[in-house]
């Protein structure tokens, strides 16, 4: 049995949850049991609508220590293959003490620390394998099997096999800031969009408003009687949505390596100092432009739509970008991070770099 600790709520979003979805649908391929691990209730819905098993802590997601001795019991209880963790409140000494009972694999954003794991995967742009080679060699930690790069990026279903060669030409535009959105980007676009009723005209925003985004309601009553904005929520074709526009502007989170499996160019700006290294990545390699930092970027609603504005304008550059864009995913990075841990903490790594789409395999 697989077991994945994640959570998400009102502050931290949906995209560990949504990211740890993709890998169990995965483990479920090759017939692996798993059940998820949360500190709360918010997503045991969505987990169990999934098809997986839920046992809910009720535990503060920020005090990972003090969960263990109510992990400790389910890891002796239970035939546990691995422990997948995913959370920014876990600590060397939490995966140490889980590591006593079973393996350990960690999804990692920042690659700032060592993890005691035996496997450790970080999807992102930004991942390098020199840097995270050095680091977990300078911390005498050689038997972690290092899964790095946008190979590993852990699609849903929906963006495998997308058909290639799409332009992105349409008159609709995407919009989402995460499952949260606790800077309240989009209820503060759709207020700059009343103020502006003869901006882009001819074009249609479709926002997605994320499950636990507290100003729904206030979303949906200023947007009823805007026939140019439309709003989404619970989308269950979300790719089919995705390529239906012509462009995105979305927070830097995992939503765009979702834009990219569908060759969208993007708008994005930062809510959070993770998105930070992702943001500037994504900008380097030509696939996004940047709207700044929600946080401390002044006007920042008027410099994001005064962008957005030169990006419609910009024709050649949208096409280079969506270029860009479809090379760095195929939607096979889940599958791909279940071979990489089975294989992690069986011990059939080979030490080598194992080179694949858009990223490495490396064992240091």
């Amino acid at each position: 049995m697989i077991l994945i600790r994640a959570d998400g709520n009102s502050i931290i979003g949906a995209g560990h949850i949504m990211r740890c979805l993709s890998i169990a649908d995965a483990f479920c391929d090759a017939e692996e049991d798993v059940l998820f691990v949360l500190a709360d209730e918010t997503f045991q819905d969505v987990i169990r609508e999934r098809g997986f098993r839920v046992h809910v802590l009720h535990t503060d997601y920020r005090a990972a220590e003090e969960e263990t001795d109510l992990l400790i019991p389910l890891l002796l209880e239970n035939p546990v293959t691995c422990f997948l963790a995913d959370s920014y409140y876990v600590t060397e000494a939490y995966l140490g003490r889980i590591r006593e009972y079973t393996k350990v694999v960690y999804l990692d954003d920042l690659g700032e620390t060592a993890w005691p794991v035996d496997v450790l995967v970080n999807y992102n742009i930004s991942a390098s394998p020199t840097a995270y080679a050095s680091l977990y060699s300078g911390a005498d930690r050689e038997d972690t099997a290092l899964l790095l790069g946008c190979s590993y990026t852990p699609l849903r279903r929906e963006f495998q096999n997308i058909p290639a060669g799409k332009k992105q030409d349409g008159k609709r535009i995407f919009v989402s800031s995460g499952g949260a959105d606790p800077e309240h980007v989009e209820l503060r676009l759709l207020q700059w969009l009343v103020r502006h009723p003869d901006t882009f005209p001819g074009y249609e925003f479709c926002f997605v408003v994320g499950a636990v985004n507290p100003d729904y309601a206030q979303i949906l009553s200023l947007s009823k009687d805007m026939n140019r904005v439309t709003i989404y929520r619970n989308v269950s074709r979300m790719q089919e949505l995705m390529s239906g526009c012509a462009i995105a502007v979305s927070a830097a989170g995992s939503t765009l390596y979702e834009l990219c499996a569908c060759g969208l160019p993007i708008l994005t700006y930062i809510t959070a100092d993770n998105q930070i290294p992702a943001e500037k990545a994504f900008v380097e390699a030509g696939i996004a432009w940047s709207a700044g930092d929600v946080r401390t970027e002044e006007d920042f609603v008027e410099t994001l739509f005064q962008s957005l504005d030169r990006l419609l304008k910009a024709a050649k550059q949208r096409e280079e970008m969506s270029d860009q864009a479809i090379t760095l995913v195929d939607g096979k990075g889940a599958a791909r991070i279940v071979k990489g841990i089975m294989d992690g903490i069986h011990g059939e790594s080979t030490g080598k770099k194992e080179k694949s789409v858009g990223g490495d395999h490396t064992s240091v």
